[in-house]
């Protein structure tokens, strides 16, 4: 265990053992529950800056008054202790109410919104996701990936990277997923999980949506009201950010989870001709004219005067 969670705070917010439930328990990272005296918390500890992350993440968004997680309590060191509120709610999937869905179609939007200067510096974008595309497609060769594909992926990337320097200026989730979505009375309760807010490209929101529930993904676009300038960008980029995510989490399986449920994020991309990449991707017909459905139904409430993301 990394750290003793009744030792640390058990004589100021009264924990003791069977008040922890425990959900990560790594080396590097502690994640648990606690359910003490009539309340809920979440304490997360890390040698990583995961939980200090969590924090700056959570004061960046703070303004835009959507229902985060509260600090309760801060302990810097090793490792940095980070005690939130806790948030009642499930997670989302397209099975959730309509309206919790359109709901965190707007609030993604508002985050996407705020303005990604105040906490954070300007990186360069096409330069960090160059490296992560490059770190994902390393492990993909070591782990079934072709050298083919991997060059079919380069082949496509060249297609669109003159066009990537202008994009990664907007404050992101960066590990958008359904299950970082509250639902709670048919409504958006909370939004979870800020530790990999940054500045980058909002369309690698919806990929980490879409890689995990597609539907979904669908339903929160729709929510989310993009112009016709953000559809066209959705549909440029998305294929790339689709194939990072995917790899992304298979690596994450491989890692810390059932590495059997690695091959449930690259069946999709395995099953593709990887040198075509330019004129037909994994992500197939249905996203274009499901997309395009969306965005026609949403031009009726366009969020005006909202940042783009085009």
């Amino acid at each position: 265990m990394l750290f003793d969670p009744t030792g640390v705070l058990g004589q100021e917010l009264h924990v003791s053992a069977h008040d922890i439930h425990v959900k990560v328990d790594r080396p590097d990272k502690y994640v648990a529950l606690i359910k003490a005296e009539n309340q809920r918390m979440v304490v997360k500890a890390s040698l990583i800056p995961d939980s200090l992350y969590d924090r700056r993440g959570i004061d960046h968004l703070q303004p835009t008054g959507l229902p985060l997680p509260i600090v309760v309590k801060e302990v810097h060191g090793s490792p940095h202790i980070l005690v939130l509120t806790w948030i009642r709610g499930e997670k989302m999937t397209m099975m959730s109410p309509h309206d919790a869905r359109m709901e965190a179609g707007r609030a993604l939007r508002k985050i996407h919104s705020v303005d990604p200067s105040e906490f954070f510096e300007q990186h360069q974008w096409r330069d960090r996701l160059r490296s992560s595309l490059d770190h994902e497609l390393e492990w993909w060769l070591m782990n079934g990936g072709t050298k083919e594909a991997v060059d079919g992926v380069h082949g496509y990337l060249g297609t669109v990277w003159g066009d990537l320097k202008h994009r990664g200026h907007h404050t992101v989730l960066g590990d958008a997923r359904g299950e970082h979505f509250l639902v709670s009375e048919g409504h958006l309760s909370g939004i979870i999980d800020m530790g990999e807010v940054w500045v980058g490209d909002p369309i690698m929101d919806f990929a980490g949506i879409a890689v995990r529930d597609p539907l979904l993904f669908f339903s929160i676009l729709e929510g989310y009201a993009p112009s016709p300038d953000e559809f066209s960008a959705i549909l440029r980029f998305m294929p790339l950010y689709v194939l990072l995510r995917r790899l992304a989490a298979a690596h994450w399986c491989q890692l810390f989870a059932d590495p059997k449920d690695a091959e449930i994020f690259l069946q999709p991309i395995n099953l593709e001709n990887p040198t075509d990449w330019t004129s037909r991707t994994y992500v197939g017909d249905m996203f274009s004219k499901e997309t395009q459905a969306v965005c026609r139904r949403a031009r009726g409430h366009w969020v005006m005067g909202a940042a783009s993301i085009a």
